[in-house]
């Protein structure tokens, strides 16, 4: 089939409705006397470069569509009759043209590495080397090498190397090689080889030193 492009300006003053039938209009058109629409482009409303029928802006429609000759003759009679064109021309591209190949050959591209869009109802996909969002009362997740957050009245976890914090009215432990402090009204450990000493022994050696 051959493949054809028309360019046609519609009435700047129509209502959105009024442009939307006349595009679809033509469009019908072409389908109906065995054409086959490849693309309609619309680019909206511009300034013209000067006046037709006493109008200087217009609703500028590429129409892309593959057909035979007297398909041309058809449409441009057409455009003619309706009083809501104020200009067309018809371009022919190549004498020979798959339809479908075109469509192809025209869609937009996808963009590497974006994820179709979620339908209604369904989450967004995540991203790689990010989380899934926490869902409502949940805490949020945690990241890779931070320790848990702490709860109300709870102690922090200890790092390696790092000793535990003490509570209030807890002795800190000894370290390896020293003796466990004492705690308070406890008597001091005995060594191996010596007597422990008693209260009385204790307090005769002081009346003793104090010459008593």
């Amino acid at each position: 089939m051959r493949y054809y492009e028309t360019l046609y300006l519609i009435n700047p003053n129509l209502s959105d409705d009024d442009y939307s039938n006349v595009v679809t209009k033509f469009s019908d058109f072409v389908e109906k006397n065995k054409g086959v629409i490849v693309k309609v482009d619309e680019w909206g409303k511009k300034t013209l470069a000067y006046e037709v029928k006493k109008f200087d802006k217009g609703y500028y429609v590429l129409l892309s569509y593959c057909g035979e000759p007297d398909l041309i003759a058809l449409l441009k009679r057409e455009f003619k009759l309706d009083e809501r064109i104020i200009k067309y021309q018809t371009v022919k591209l190549s004498d020979n043209e798959d339809p479908e190949t075109l469509k192809q050959q025209l869609a937009p591209p996808e963009k590497v590495g974006e994820a179709p869009p979620a339908k209604v109802g369904e989450e967004a996909p995540e991203k790689a080397g990010e989380a899934p969002p926490a869902k409502v009362g949940e805490a949020p997740p945690e990241k890779a090498g931070e320790a848990p957050p702490e709860k109300a009245g709870e102690v922090a976890p200890e790092k390696a190397g790092e000793v535990a914090p003490e509570k209030a009215g807890e002795v800190a432990p000894a370290k390896v090689g020293e003796e466990a402090p004492e705690k308070a009204g406890e008597v001091a450990p005995v060594k191996d080889g010596e007597e422990p000493e008693t209260s009385s022994e204790a307090i005769s050696e002081k009346e003793g030193e104090n010459g008593v």
